[in-house]
């Protein structure tokens, strides 16, 4: 915004001041600049120091005689400036002039790459790795508050050189910040996910050295697995998270760039696309407000969830997604590697599908939840509905810390009800059926391909298969309901081939009541049964 008052007039004749509403540019705040000052070099307009004898400044722009009382003013300014106090201003009047010794661009990279070179050069550790404290005083500045959240923003910029350099530093000075838990508030991570550039090794590089050290409180609203604990976890998948921990960055970076469909990894461009979209639709407006003054810093929000259409049905565990691995069709020989920790975690996400209907202790529950933000519990939104996110900033800016009447509890409360409700699937009541099916067939596959493998294991999981058959089974109910032939029916080839592959398990299943209970479920079958039916033996 530009406000300018005429020179003083007569009384008689007031001039009203001109007012100019934005939102604008820096080189459209320069041109407007200019035609209020008339059409004069940059040194002429005050854009520049200037100093005679005893040192005093010139300025075109000011409310003393012979200059012209214009002054601008953007978001993220604590009061309206006069133009040769705005820094961004001087660059953007010099260009294009011979004034001009380097572009607003390169002299960005100029001094990212002159704050790298001086972080490199003050080490945060010591040769054998223990921190210093307190850490360089290079450090310290360029991580406090001040600095570190336009460091973050400079992934906004779209340039692939200035991104690349900006990602190394914050890579080599996050980690040993003291509050390297809460760097996730700057916006650093949606920033990074929104770069659509291909040299996406450093920005892997600093995803792999922050992702699990945020304190983020993400754990209600995360999908359950081995991402649970990542700031990451609700917009990318599993996999791409279990790569990001257990490959290189450049591998990660590699994973991101290509298409792949197999029971270790589901990604393509479409996804990647999506991504990308999402996390601009999550920054708003930012970027623009960020063209039109570089001083704006973000305001956080929590990552949004992003839903894609290619997992849907899926569940990933220890490094497969099982609905792929189940598809004997498609890939009917795909390699197991490491079939103890794929059944162990199988096994829990299991006891968490059970548990689906009962919350964590101290966590909301999806009717608290609604109520938080305000929703009428008794008509739930669907999934991805806009109003929870209308809802969500809504309270947020009312209950804001820094606002007059907000407080950290209703704050930290409205964000824990969002991060719940944006998880697909937040209002189901109770477990399953179908994911319970795929859980107990890729257990069933598991010990009919890698059955010398589990040989000397005791299997853990009857009583969980008890619990299914009684759920499953309602006694109420003449026949079975497909759903429940669904996740019966290989239920049953789980329990003959685990018993199969050990003994040991046969008196194990008899102790947890497994057998008692499929028998009672072939004894409602077998009425129905008959020699004419299909398949029938």
């Amino acid at each position: 915004r530009l406000s300018a008052t005429a020179p003083l007039a007569p009384a008689a004749a007031p001039a009203p001041p001109p007012s100019y509403t934005g939102p604008y540019t820096l080189a459209e705040v320069g041109e407007v600049l200019r035609g209020l000052a008339g059409d004069v070099g940059p040194e002429e307009e005050g854009l520049e120091d200037e100093g005679d004898s005893d040192g005093a400044r010139a300025a075109r722009f000011g409310p003393g005689p012979g200059q012209v009382p214009a002054r601008c003013w953007a978001r993220g300014m604590l009061g309206w400036r006069w133009p040769q106090d705005v820094a961004p201003l001087k660059w953007h009047a010099l260009s294009g002039s011979p004034h001009q010794a380097l572009s607003a661009r390169d002299a960005a990279a100029t001094a990212v790459r002159a704050l790298a070179t001086l972080v490199a050069r003050s080490p945060a550790r010591t040769p054998k790795g223990a921190l210093l404290q307190p850490l360089p005083a290079a450090r310290r500045l360029l991580g406090s508050p001040r600095c570190l959240p336009h460091l973050c923003q400079l992934l906004l910029c779209g340039d692939a050189h200035i991104v690349a350099t900006a990602a190394d530093l914050l890579a080599e000075l996050v980690p040993d910040l003291p509050h390297a838990h809460a760097v996730h508030r700057t916006g650093v991570f949606a920033f990074a996910l929104a770069y659509s550039g291909s040299n996406l090794a450093p920005i892997a590089r600093l995803l792999k050295a922050t992702h699990r050290r945020q304190a983020w409180r993400g754990a209600d609203a995360a999908p359950a697995g081995a991402a649970s604990e990542s700031v990451l976890s609700p917009a990318l998948p599993e996999a791409l998270i279990c790569c990001l921990d257990e490959d290189s960055p450049e591998r990660f970076a590699d994973r991101l760039l290509c298409s792949e469909e197999s029971p270790r990894a589901i990604w393509s461009e479409g996804m990647r696309r999506l991504l990308v979209e999402k996390m601009w639709t999550h920054l708003g407006d930012f970027a623009l407000r960020l063209r039109s003054n570089p001083y704006a810093v973000y305001e956080y929000s929590p990552l949004p969830v992003v839903s894609y259409e290619e997992l849907a049905g899926e569940i990933f565990c220890h490094k497969y997604y099982l609905r792929h691995l189940c598809d004997t069709r498609r890939f009917p020989s795909f390699p197991v590697d490491e079939p103890i920790p794929l059944l162990r975690a199988i096994l829990e996400r299991t006891a968490q599908e059970l548990a689906a209907a009962r919350p964590a202790r101290g966590a909301l529950s999806a009717e608290e939840a609604l109520e938080a933000l305000g929703l009428d519990p008794g008509n739930p939104p669907a999934d991805r509905d806009p109003a929870v996110r209308r809802a969500y900033l809504k309270l947020a800016a009312q209950y804001h810390p820094d606002r007059s009447r907000g407080t950290r509890e209703q704050f930290e409360r409205v964000q824990a009800a969002y991060e719940l409700l944006s998880r697909p699937g937040a209002l189901a009541v109770g477990p399953d059926a179908r994911r319970l099916a795929l859980l107990v067939r890729a257990q069933a596959l598991l010990y009919g391909r890698c059955a010398e493998a589990l040989a000397p294991l005791q299997y853990a999981g009857y009583p969980q298969l008890t619990r299914i058959v009684d759920a499953m089974g309602d006694p109420d109910d003449r026949f079975l309901t497909p759903q429940s032939l669904e996740v019966l029916c290989p239920l049953a080839l789980l329990a003959r081939r685990s018993m199969e592959a050990s003994q040991g398990n046969c008196g194990e299943a008899a102790r947890c009541a497994l057998l008692p209970a499929l028998a009672r479920v072939v004894g409602r079958c077998a009425p129905v049964v008959s020699p004419h039916l299909e398949g029938a033996p």
